[in-house]
């Protein structure tokens, strides 16, 4: 086990779920439909822009604060860079989806944006467990995070606060089913100690994705020094038992080395360097 996590809310507010709160600012964290709109997604950034000046005028921030980058390179993906789904097969819902593992070393502050997380999705709707590296409105900044947030059609719709964790702190994640009301459905999130009830139900969600998110990243040498982050101890049940798992590889492979393997369906590495020797023998 790891060190405990910062906690940034007190031990009251941990005690019990959490009240989600609406981001104002959705049009800065949307998703791209089409992601090879650099236009578009450097319009969205904006907004993102005008939030660190404004926290520059009420908050002390340190002499190395680093500013967001605006521009994505050309040559290098972005989006979910490394996506690995299952869906459900079955006709019960997913009751639980969890995940552990440990946070990397920091990588060298360039102003990148990226995300590792474990998601269950529709079409429309996407709730998530997530590490962060850089900053959002939503918190964050040149540390490592962990929050949750539930997405609608590419916009947040709620979102915990963030807390920070440190280098070999063990993570561990999970979407668990409250309550069922027909097709609707509504979930609770947690990682570590933070936790938060969706506060929209959300209808048939079927996919279960491991991802790692990023923006704005121009080389690999931008992500953490380790090779990979190891998803571990996955496992999905629905409300009559296992999910048949038989995960599917959607990344966005590009020649600076970023794989995944998955040689068991418990557990996934995301490969931020180079190619795995010998992918079933991981740490």
């Amino acid at each position: 086990m790891g060190k405990k996590t910062k906690k940034s809310t007190s031990t009251s507010e941990l005690d019990k779920p959490l009240k989600s709160k609406v981001i104002k600012r959705s049009e800065v964290a949307q998703k791209l439909k089409n992601e090879n709109d650099k236009l578009a997604y450097q319009k969205a950034l904006e907004p993102l822009m005008d939030f660190y000046l404004e926290e520059k005028q009420i908050e002390e921030l340190p002499d190395n604060f680093i500013e967001p980058k605006t521009e994505l390179a050309s040559n290098f993906p972005h989006g979910w860079v490394l996506n690995v789904g299952s869906r459900n097969p079955t006709q019960y819902p997913v009751k639980s989806f969890t995940a552990e593992w440990i946070v990397p070393h920091p990588p060298e502050p360039n102003g990148q944006l990226f995300f590792v997380f474990i998601g269950l999705s529709n079409s429309t709707d996407l709730i998530q467990c997530m590490m962060q590296w850089g900053r959002t409105p939503c918190g964050g900044g040149q540390v490592w995070t962990i929050g949750c947030t539930h997405v609608v059609n590419g916009n947040p719709h709620c979102t915990s606060p963030n807390l920070v964790v440190n280098p070999g702190d063990n993570i561990q994640a999970s979407i668990t089913l409250l309550r069922q009301e027909g097709q609707a459905l509504t979930y609770r999130l947690q990682i570590n100690e933070l936790r938060m009830d969706c506060l929209q139900a959300i209808i048939a969600p079927r996919d279960c994705s491991v991802v790692l998110e990023s923006y704005t990243i121009e080389s690999s040498a931008e992500y953490p020094p380790d090779n990979y982050t190891l998803i571990d101890k996955i496992r999905i049940d629905t409300i009559a038992g296992p999910m048949p798992i038989h995960w599917a590889d959607h990344s966005k492979y590009n020649p600076d080395g970023q794989h995944t393997a998955n040689p068991n369906i418990d557990r996934i590495a995301l490969w931020y360097h180079g190619l795995p020797n010998n992918p079933s023998n991981l740490a």
